[in-house]
This record gives structure tokens, C-alpha cells and sequence, in this order.
């Protein structure tokens, strides 16, 4: 499941009481791109070939129905227990929503490392069997998204999204300050009431 919304929308949730659920979820705040047409078509009938490898598993449904265990290997175990130590390490000098992100980190890294190694074998084109364990490779790329990329979203929307409109604008203009590096601010200054606007 994924969605989008706008940062004062998500001000109410995330400065409620914290369950947890904020948490959980996989956070994306890019910095916005540069337009451009694409110069390729998507690789669409590849994508819907790969995944129909998942659709057409021939699994029969256990009675009563029970979980198919995947487990990580050896070197996956190890490389799961080291990155849950410098996540707890992380989560000590965190606070608030981050703290509880910090302390979730070491599952969603396993959720993701599960999805990663079933894509992978999507991929390929030979007749290899699905996949029966977690190999430290798919671990370990999906740490590194958690440690270089979600959680410093996270960080961003925790720190961006629960702030006021107030505080929201008073960063835009900082940001156009540093960007613009004027000798001298005017407020009557054109420049500096576009940059309110699009603080608004």
C-alpha cells in the first residue's frame, strides 16, 4: 500500500500521541527534480513477465493454512544482528517519532530483505527455484536503503511535517536567505514576499 499527502495534513498525526504507527511506515520527502521527458519507454511487458513468476507458483494452500518460512542465512543473522545494535545505538540519542522509527528499523529492514530476494528472483530468466533463504546480499542492500535513505526521510518528515505553519515558513525564508546570500533584507522587498508566498 502507498499514498501521498501534504505536510499540513500530516501535522495532526504526527503531533497525536505516538502508537507506534508513524513509525512503521517507509517515509519518501525528495528534494524535487528537474523535468524531463524520457527518452526510453518503460520496460512494462519485461516487469509484468517477471512478476507473473510469483503468479504462477504453483503453491498448494496448506489446510489449515500456515506461513512459508524463509529464513535469512548464517551470514544474513549476522549481518541483521549488527545492524540492530547500531540502530539501538542511533535510538539512544533520537527523541520522539525518530526514537520509535529507530526502534522498528531492524524489522523493516528483514520485511524488505524478504521482498528484495522474491525480486530478484522475478528477474531472472533462467529456471532457478523460488528462493528458500535470505542471503546476506538482499540484508544488506536493505539496511543501506533503511541507514541512507528512509530513515533520514523519516527524519525529515518527523522534523518538516509535525512542524507549525509558522515554523514551516520561517525555514523557507532561511533557506532562500542562504541561497541568496543578500547583503540586506528589506521587508518590502518583492523577492522576499514571493519567497512568503511559496512559504505558504
Amino acid at each position: 500500500m502507498n499514498g501521498s499527502t501534504q505536510p499540513e495534513r500530516l501535522e495532526k498525526l504526527l503531533t497525536a500521541a505516538d502508537d507506534g504507527l508513524t513509525a512503521r511506515m517507509l517515509w519518501f520527502w525528495p528534494e524535487p527534480t528537474v523535468f524531463e521527458l524520457a527518452e526510453k519507454t518503460p520496460g512494462t511487458a519485461w516487469a509484468i513477465t517477471a512478476l507473473d513468476r510469483l503468479r504462477e507458483l504453483d503453491l498448494k494452500p496448506a489446510d489449515p493454512p500456515c506461513s512459508i518460512f524463509v529464513p535469512l542465512t548464517a551470514a544474513g543473522r549476522a549481518a541483521m544482528r549488527q545492524f540492530g545494535r547500531e540502530m539501538q545505538a542511533q535510538r539512544i540519542n533520537a527523541g520522539g517519532l525518530l526514537r520509535s522509527a529507530f526502534g522498528k528499523a531492524r524489522g523493516a529492514a528483514l520485511r524488505i530483505s524478504l521482498t528484495l530476494e522474491w525480486l530478484w528472483w522475478c528477474a531472472k530468466d533462467d529456471f532457478a527455484m523460488p528462493p528458500t533463504e535470505i542471503s546476506v546480499a538482499a540484508f544488506e542492500a536493505a539496511a543501506a536503503l533503511l541507514d541512507e535513505y528512509l530513515l533520514p526521510m523519516a527524519e525529515r518528515v518527523f522534523g518538516d511535517a509535525a512542524a507549525t505553519g509558522n515554523e514551516r515558513n520561517a525555514a523557507t525564508l532561511a533557506r532562500w536567505i542562504m541561497a541568496k546570500r543578500p547583503g540586506e533584507i528589506h521587508v518590502r522587498d518583492p523577492a522576499l514576499r514571493i519567497a512568503d508566498r511559496r512559504a505558504d
